[in-house]
């Protein structure tokens, strides 16, 4: 049963929050609020009405330091879990947790073999050709490494009975196609242009080509706003940020939470958890 709401879940990821945000301080590296987060942290000084998670990003050279010393950062009850760190986690973003709880996403919970303690988002802010036939190539390689990266190491079986065929065909390659090279040679690609190019995007992330588009002088400048009680890092152009993904951001709006059906539990670890729920379906 579960015994937490996601008001006791926002605590916990605050917690984790905090810790981030210690960790990047001490090691001179750059953080930022993002997406619903930083709606809440520049309009209400809070969680907006329909989050239900923190979400933050990093300029890529300053994600990519936290990569290297991440897994030495953050000891029990913290977990730094990316793909290098987590043989079972599929993503191609770091997730900060807490492992002596539970947030796991419902349709996961009986498939997934990583950590799936409450979380936290970190994404990579790269950059992006200004070129539109180079821009697209490059978003063209990104899907293909995505849905392959998927195809191999995602045990969510697809709800399509072509792509599940094809999955169970690509499976073999698992042995041939090192995970941790795979997602290292998927890294390298997506920050290609971030050194020479002023453009910048959420790429390892965005579906859409050429999807929110930002400019790199947006993040020039360091801003400090109140989120309940603590103060979060925001990008000084954080307007134009906001704009290119939601349009008037400052109407507050009820849009539902993104990640759906999430089994929260402050009290207990997702083991115990994943347990429990395995006993009840052979009951």
């Amino acid at each position: 049963m579960d015994t937490s709401n996601i008001s006791d879940a926002k605590e916990i990821q605050k917690d984790i929050l905090a810790k981030l945000l210690a960790v990047c301080e001490e090691n001179n590296l750059r953080v930022f609020a993002e997406g619903g987060t930083l709606i809440g942290a520049v309009r209400d000084a809070a969680f907006i009405s329909y989050d239900d998670d923190i979400d933050t990003a990093m300029l890529r050279e300053d994600y990519d330091k936290l990569m290297e010393i991440g897994p030495s950062c953050f000891e029990y009850p913290y977990f730094f879990q990316s793909a290098y760190t987590d043989e079972g986690y599929y993503r191609p973003h770091i997730q900060i947790r807490r492992t002596d709880t539970c947030g796991a996403l419902r349709h996961e919970l009986p498939y997934v073999n990583f950590n799936q303690g409450i979380f936290i988002d970190v994404f990579p802010y790269d950059g992006v050709p200004d070129d539109t036939f180079f821009g697209r190539i490059h978003w063209y390689r990104i899907q293909v490494l995505k849905k392959l990266m998927s195809m191999l190491y995602s045990p969510i079986p697809p709800k399509n009975p072509i792509k599940r065929i094809v999955k169970n065909c690509l499976r073999p390659l698992n042995k041939v196609i090192k995970r941790e090279k795979c997602y290292k040679h998927f890294d390298n690609v997506c920050k290609r242009y971030s050194k020479t190019s002023d453009t910048l995007t959420l790429i390892s992330f965005n579906s859409k080509y050429r999807q929110r588009l930002l400019k790199r002088e947006w993040f020039a400048e360091t801003i400090y706003c109140k989120f309940d009680e603590m103060i979060l890092p925001c990008p000084s152009g954080y307007d134009g940020i906001l704009t290119s993904k939601y349009g008037d951001w400052r109407t507050p709006s009820d849009s539902g939470t993104f990640h759906g059906d999430v089994v929260f539990d402050v009290n207990r670890s997702y083991k115990e958890v994943v347990k429990d729920r395995k006993e009840e379906r052979n009951d």
